[in-house]
């Protein structure tokens, strides 16, 4: 049986013309369902490389919260350390001894801690593999696929939210998580060596 089956909706000619029962029907049929196939394959495909990179600065988001939020608990005195007193929007703080942004060194410490977020998970596939035997699909994937982000932060680098500025630590606590709004973050590439 020959493979000529027609694989684009516009390889198929007279397409009005078609009966609903004829080949050419069953062709319009099939090229359109893969048409459709391709299309939420390429959006899944996008929806994923997102979904990355929106839990990357969520992840973020929370750390930095908490690195701001320790820091406002060791300065304030002790009265004032009510739940919904804090403010973590430090650009509106009154004392002058808090840092309108989060160091350097403290970034990069950060970064290390989100590269090594899942050591312990690994840690622990590892210890209840059975001996020769070998992992499953799905935990071979994850250890490889954080293998590869260590890899490449260590050679060409990791791309991380600018929590050294004042400007893109508001713009990160004011985000609401839409993947399309992460633009507005500044951001910086950088390299960790492990």
């Amino acid at each position: 049986m020959p493979n000529n089956k027609k694989k684009s909706l516009k390889k198929i000619k007279n397409i009005a013309n078609a009966h609903p029962y004829s080949r050419k029907a069953h062709q319009l049929q099939r090229a359109t369902n893969r048409a459709d196939k391709i299309s939420a394959q390429h959006k899944q495909a996008e929806r994923s490389k997102y979904h990355l990179v929106t839990q990357k600065y969520l992840w973020f988001r929370e750390q930095a919260k908490r690195l701001v939020q320790t820091n406002i608990e060791q300065h304030q005195p002790q009265q004032e350390k009510e739940i919904d007193e804090i403010q973590l929007d430090i650009s509106n703080s009154t004392s002058t001894s808090l840092p309108k942004f989060i160091q350097r060194e403290n970034l990069i410490s950060l970064t290390k801690k989100y590269l090594s977020r899942n050591d312990k998970l690994i840690a622990s596939i590892l210890a209840n593999k059975r001996p020769n035997r070998p992992l499953s699909a799905k935990d071979e994937l994850f250890i490889s696929s954080v293998n590869t982000e260590k890899r490449e932060a260590s050679s060409s680098g990791i791309r991380v939210p600018d929590l050294s500025s004042k400007s893109t630590l508001d713009a990160l606590f004011a985000w609401n998580g839409d993947h399309n709004a992460i633009d507005h973050i500044k951001s910086i590439t950088l390299k960790i060596q492990s």
